[in-house]
């Protein structure tokens, strides 16, 4: 008799911290690391980033890259790579232009052509736009989160 109105109650208590264990994890992942306004104070790409890209509605990582100056510019490194990244190797980067508070700049990929991305910062250490392929927006946002300054 007694059980029988505990058991429901205990089992919804479980559904409702399985829930909140489930939405911290994503939101710790989307988050980044609290020296984040330390990190951002460096107005440079320069640095290391997770990139994801919003796909239908969820965000799906692409890729770790760090971003070194080089020649006046700035030169790209793949630390990590996930499977729905394309190109999977061999990234350039050129032409930067950032403002602290938009960042454009063209990527090689390979064989579809030299996409523009198109970027504005929308908190501490986080850029949010668009890829542009031969003039056309393509339909994913993508998310850059500055996850370590340059030279760590």
């Amino acid at each position: 008799p007694m059980s029988k109105t505990i058991r429901p109650l205990v089992l919804s208590l479980f559904f409702f911290l399985a829930s909140l264990g489930s939405y911290q994890v994503a939101t710790d992942y989307l988050t980044p690391p609290a020296d984040t306004a330390a990190v951002a104070r460096a107005e440079s790409p320069e640095g290391t980033w997770r990139q994801f890209v919003i796909y239908e509605g969820k965000p799906t990582y692409l890729a770790t890259f760090t971003f070194r100056k080089k020649n006046g510019d700035f030169a790209i490194e793949a630390n990590d790579v996930g499977p729905a990244t394309f190109p999977q190797s061999d990234f350039r980067t050129f032409g930067h232009n950032y403002d602290g508070h938009n960042w454009d700049f063209h990527s090689d990929w390979h064989e579809q052509g030299v996409a523009k991305f198109r970027l504005e910062k929308t908190e501490e250490g986080h850029f949010e736009g668009y890829a542009y392929l031969d003039g056309k927006k393509r339909p994913s946002r993508h998310i850059l989160i500055r996850v370590a300054p340059p030279n760590s």
